[in-house]
């Protein structure tokens, strides 16, 4: 639970570092129009140069506009969807504010909240006109995050439906200073050089751009499928009211049969959401290996070789790197992975003079998750409490399809 907290308090961390962190070095006043009077267009290369900590919100809103003006406007809906996630974050230090007033740093959270400069970001996170419930405690921290789970699926489900995608991204000067000095650096090349006579070409007409192509967003895609797994983990069972049973049994020293009787007798806790994520593992699986098979595939065209026959980055593109240096790596994890997403599987378990195999079926608790975590607590312990001898459910939710899961209990024992 407490890396569960931390996911939210890391969450609302991100939003306040950024809206108190301060450009190294002065930069030159910049002024981005929007108005009702742009094209769709115009208004979609405006929303592009708000994307940056301080106007994420207010980026979100122009993309919007382009998007009443023209629904079919493909970067105002790539920006839109991946700003989605951000958006959850409206009011979020106002709404966190009873959590932290219970369980919290109350000193620190309001001197974080001071050290925030007077900008509309302020204004977005402190939002108290908002119809999202206040932050009380660990379940509505969990409805947080799924919120947010969701956003990044959403962003997900966009590039999957548009996988053939190709646009140019326009750097913000303020913001990409350095990235747009580097493409500076990059853009000179050598074409004849001689004891007495040498000709350097430089073109500088688009340091300030970068291509998206099908390429980077399937690193996009598979980027926002490990962070929406990631969550998966944390939202798909409820954790009720857990608050009250955490304060209590803080530095009580309970064995381990001890402390899970005391969690089981909280009726809310361990039930399968009705927002659970965890029947879409297998298509997320799925689609990496696709991914990964695709990558290996074209290689030559996303990490070509340069005369020297060394690998080459995609210069100007969003994702330079695309080189996989370990190909038997690669093949193996497909492999792997085409197992596991097969089925039941053979899975060596034990020490080296003392090795096993068993039968697991790693999908089963995706594909038919258990309604209620209690079935899978253990049913038996030693006398100290400390290990568990035997479970309610021989399969482990179907992890263990011949019913076995005992013996991995006694092999530890």
């Amino acid at each position: 639970m407490k890396t569960f907290t931390k996911s939210m308090i890391l969450c609302s961390s991100l939003l306040m570092t950024l809206a108190a962190c301060s450009p190294e070095k002065k930069q030159e006043k910049q002024v981005i129009t929007a108005t009702l009077q742009m094209t769709s267009q115009e208004l979609a290369e405006s929303g592009e140069q708000l994307v940056q900590p301080h106007s994420l919100h207010l980026a979100d809103r122009v993309f919007e506009m382009a998007l009443e003006k023209d629904p079919d406007n493909k970067k105002a809906q790539f920006y839109r969807s991946f700003l989605k996630r951000f958006m959850v974050f409206e009011g979020i230090l106002y709404r966190v504010s009873p959590y932290v007033e219970k369980y919290g740093d109350k000193a620190l959270f309001q001197t974080n909240i001071k050290n925030i400069p007077n900008h509309p970001l302020r204004q977005f996170l402190l939002k108290s006109d908002t119809n999202k419930a206040q932050i009380k405690n660990l379940a509505d921290i969990q409805m947080f995050l799924t919120d947010y789970r969701d956003a990044v699926q959403e962003f997900r489900s966009f590039v999957t439906k548009n996988p053939d995608l190709n646009m140019d991204i326009y750097l913000n000067p303020s913001l990409f200073a350095n990235k747009i000095e580097g493409n500076i650096k990059e853009s000179c090349q050598v074409i004849s050089e001689k004891q007495d006579d040498f000709k350097v070409e430089c073109d500088f007409s688009d340091v300030a751009k970068i291509k998206v192509n099908m390429a980077d967003l399937m690193v996009l895609k598979q980027a926002a499928a490990g962070e929406v797994l990631y969550l998966t983990l944390y939202t798909s069972y409820g954790v009720g009211s857990i608050d009250d049973y955490l304060v209590e049994t803080k530095n009580k020293g309970l064995s381990s049969k001890e402390a899970l009787e005391k969690l089981a007798a909280i009726p809310d806790v361990g039930l399968l959401t009705k927002r659970q994520g965890l029947t879409a593992i297998r298509k997320m699986g799925a689609d990496f290996g696709v991914g990964l098979k695709w990558a290996l595939r074209y290689q030559s065209s996303l990490c070509p070789k340069n005369k020297d026959g060394k690998s080459t980055l995609r210069k100007g593109f969003l994702v330079t790197d695309m080189c996989i240096t370990d190909t038997n790596n690669a093949q193996n994890t497909l492999a792997i992975l085409d197992r596991v997403l097969a089925g039941t599987m053979k899975v060596t378990f034990g020490e080296t003079e003392q090795k096993f195999e068993k039968n697991m079926n790693v999908m089963a608790l995706f594909d038919r998750p258990v309604q209620d975590l209690r079935r899978l607590a253990p049913a038996t312990w030693n006398s100290e409490g400390t290990q568990a001898t035997s479970f309610h459910d021989k399969t482990f939710g179907g992890l263990f399809p011949d019913g076995d899961a005992d013996e991995l209990l006694r092999s530890r024992n």
